[in-house]
């Protein structure tokens, strides 16, 4: 849980003390607005809890968690260049091709990429999930938006 989102609990939590304070002891003026600003802080803290910090970390998220049972880590991507490379569009594809051949997927995390690999003796099936994918999409909606 980020600092951020525990100040504005604390926030909401002493507001929401001093506003029943306030109205037990007939201060109602004040007791309303302590418990508007309680609201608005227990609101600032829960939608803090359900914010994803991007969109990339949260689809490998997703896909970790989902088949981190068929996912191997690797260090460094394997030599592609003697096999015949398909790119899959989606990773459900790179599930279904893994199920087929019994092979694992492995991958390679970085900070802007994370490429997924299933490789037989003459083919590499690739899967890649780029971050500036999801900072492009997300660009395009705040220009609709405009």
């Amino acid at each position: 849980m980020k600092i951020k989102s525990v100040i504005e609990l604390l926030i909401a939590g002493l507001s929401g003390y001093f506003a029943l304070y306030f109205y037990l002891n007939n201060e109602i003026i004040y007791a309303v607005l302590l418990a508007v600003t309680a609201f608005i802080f227990i609101g600032l803290f829960i939608k803090c809890l359900f914010r994803m910090s991007n969109p990339y970390d949260a689809e490998l998220k997703k896909i970790f968690r989902t088949y981190d049972s068929i996912l191997v880590e690797i260090e460094i991507l394997p030599k592609l260049s003697d096999k015949k490379i398909v790119k899959t569009k989606y990773f459900k594809d790179m599930v279904n091709v893994q199920f087929e051949i019994r092979k694992p997927i492995y991958y390679l995390k970085t900070p802007i990429s994370c490429t997924f690999v299933i490789m037989t003796e003459d083919t590499a099936y690739i899967y890649e999930v780029l971050a500036s994918s999801f900072q492009n999409d997300n660009n395009e909606e705040e220009n609709v938006k405009k």
